[in-house]
């Protein structure tokens, strides 16, 4: 099974995928500044809905930018940590074809050894002081 994570906007989805890319489960919800919070128990309730656990995930595929910073740090963040402590692939993709080119870069094998957020721009979270 696949997760995917799009967390580019105050919207925030989850999807799992069967092996083929058929749509398991989505969620969408209005994150806001509770990302952080929400995420893993919304993977969590889209595992449940489908009766499968953390370990059925095979593969991560998580939309990259650009988009929001905090946004994509968190869905990013939880992406490659998720990778990590799974022991599965993660591959980071953007655009309007994401999920269908971050799957196709899950089964080619190409997937990232991590995913860094692009953000279209530089993120500019400080400002030089006088």
């Amino acid at each position: 099974m696949t997760l995917a994570i799009k967390t580019d906007t105050a919207k925030a989805e989850v999807i799992l995928l069967d092996r083929s890319g058929r749509q398991l489960s989505r969620r969408a919800w209005v994150a806001g500044r509770s990302l952080e919070a929400d995420i893993f128990q919304a993977i969590s309730r889209q595992l449940k809905k489908v009766k499968a656990g953390w370990r059925d995930i095979e593969g991560i595929v998580v939309f990259a930018g650009p988009g929001s910073f905090t946004g994509l740090r968190i869905g990013a963040a939880a992406a490659n940590a998720l990778a990590a402590g799974l022991g599965c692939p993660v591959a980071g993709s953007g655009g309007p074809d994401w999920l269908e080119d971050g799957l196709t870069a899950l089964k080619s094998g190409r997937a990232d050894p991590i995913v860094l957020p692009d953000y279209g721009r530089q993120p500019g979270i400080s400002s030089p002081k006088k």
